[in-house]
């Protein structure tokens, strides 16, 4: 069973083919994230969230701002496109 994300009710994984990616193509936004009291999002659909609500859409926990709060599962595959 796939992760939801509980803002959008659509479907959090990561890109598919990451072996044909190229840079520019996977679009950041879509990318998963965690809360630290351990929920899953899309990245835009939980910055948006914050931006209200500084707590998760799912327990109401208290969300820290900055980077404390949030981690970022992928943050861009740009480097890996680099050599």
């Amino acid at each position: 069973m796939a992760a939801e994300c509980c803002i959008c009710c659509c479907s959090v994984s990561q890109p598919s083919d990451l072996d044909e990616l190229q840079a520019g193509d996977v679009v950041e936004e879509t990318f998963p994230v965690v809360t630290k009291c351990g929920h899953l999002f899309h990245n835009n659909c939980l910055d948006r969230w914050l931006r209200t609500k500084r707590v998760c859409p799912n327990c109401k926990t208290r969300v820290p701002s900055g980077p404390s709060g949030v981690i970022r599962i992928f943050t861009s595959l740009e480097a890996d496109f680099t050599a």
